[in-house]
């Protein structure tokens, strides 16, 4: 794997990911460094139904055309906001990589925001809503999160967006998300696979470089400090088990602990190792599944952990027997072995597929660190003592928002 990186004179970046593999294949990406937590109240999901807008009609090219030039050329093309990015890709014959780009030149600088485009556009990303949320007890609650455990900052709302303030977007007010902030060097381009011979940068500075580069206005976080637990009782129809979330906040991608706390959420989820996970659902017959998501961003996040609660069980005597699981937890020298050998194989899948290497240097270079995630890629046993130290921490009541969620009758 050879990782080389050029930035041009208008500032955008870009990562040519060269993995040596004779597939032929590549995962061409272009990032934006902004998502939902560059929106205001009242006005958010504007960066996810831009994202949906980038494949509406430009100057160039019709609404629906970049799908269908993708398709005819045998790829496969997506896209995802959130907090702090929108990513677009597309997996494709190394031999039409140009071609990509040129798409993504156009989308960069080149939105009609035709309105009767936007409005259907819009009108899917409010059916989205409801299905992902309305309808959804796990988006729902996912959802509900946030809008708790953050009150001062835009982490308030995930990338979805509320559905009235979606409902209340114009072509005028995503317009101008989008001239704020689609610019070459508010942007970067990783491009990975076989690139054998092929001249990458010298395509991106032939498509891009006539780009301006725009002043770009840093999104500014703060969010006070947590001084005691927050308990929210809510409601969801329909329901057929009690569900919970436990949310701890946690500090940014680069801070020292979160590579232990993302080792602990792994370990904690391994169904024959994680002692919590195995008295809950098993010894105790308090939950049908429990999960650990430790929560990466450019600003501090979240430590959740969801519970699906068994019938009849009483779900706030759940939470208390989870607490006190965690309280007793102790790692040891064979759970850092454990954890060890974890990694060790989601690096070497990461290693070996072009697209999760391209998510995760356009994931990090949004964030604002690169380097994180390529030393992330170079296995390394974490100290068990530290391990005991972060996991006590942050996983306590005082930096804890926690939700039940029951049936709504």
């Amino acid at each position: 794997m050879n990782i080389e990186s050029k930035v041009l004179k208008n500032g955008l970046k870009i990562y040519a990911i060269n993995l040596n593999d004779n597939s032929g294949v590549a995962s061409v990406n272009i990032f934006y460094k902004v998502g939902s937590s560059y929106e205001e109240l009242g006005k958010s999901g504007i960066a996810h139904l831009l994202e949906h807008l980038s494949f509406k009609s430009t100057k160039t090219h019709k609404a629906g055309e970049f799908d269908e030039i993708i398709k005819a050329l045998g790829g496969v093309n997506n896209a995802c906001t959130s907090f702090d990015y929108t990513q677009y890709y597309v997996n494709i014959a190394n031999i039409h990589i140009k071609r990509v780009l040129e798409l993504y030149s156009s989308m960069m600088s080149e939105l009609l925001f035709n309105k009767d485009e936007f409005y259907k556009e819009r009108d899917v990303v409010l059916e989205e809503e409801r299905l992902r949320v309305g309808n959804d007890a796990f988006g729902y609650l996912y959802n509900a999160i946030y809008n708790y455990a953050f009150i001062k900052t835009s982490y308030h709302w995930t990338p979805i967006g509320f559905a009235d303030d979606i409902a209340n977007l114009t072509p005028k007010i995503v317009k101008e998300f989008y001239t704020k902030f689609y610019a070459p060097n508010n942007a970067c381009i990783v491009i990975s696979g076989d690139l054998a011979n092929i001249d990458i940068f010298g395509m991106c500075e032939e498509i891009f470089s006539k780009k301006s580069a725009k002043k770009i206005t840093q999104n500014k976080v703060y969010e006070p400090d947590r001084t005691g637990l927050k308990e929210i009782e809510l409601s969801f129809p329909n329901l057929n088990s009690n569900i919970f979330a436990c949310a701890y906040k946690i500090p940014a991608f680069n801070h020292e602990d979160f590579e232990y706390l993302k080792a602990i959420s792994i370990f904690l989820n391994l169904d024959k190792n994680s002692i919590i996970k195995n008295k809950m659902i098993n010894e105790y017959n308090l939950c049908a599944d429990l999960d650990f998501y430790a929560q990466s961003s450019k600003n501090e996040n979240l430590f959740i952990i969801f519970g699906v609660c068994n019938d009849l069980v009483n779900t706030k005597s759940a939470i208390k027997q989870l607490k006190k699981l965690i309280n007793q937890t102790k790692f040891n020298k064979f759970d850092t072995r454990t954890i060890y050998n974890q990694l060790e194989l989601s690096i070497n899948q990461v290693k070996s597929n072009p697209s999760a290497l391209a998510s995760g240097i356009g994931k990090f270079e949004c964030f604002g660190d690169v380097n994180v995630f390529l030393n992330s890629l170079t296995s390394k046993e974490l100290d068990y003592k530290i391990l005991n130290q972060v996991f006590k921490k942050y996983l306590k009541d005082d930096n804890l928002t926690q939700i039940i969620l029951k049936e709504k009758v």
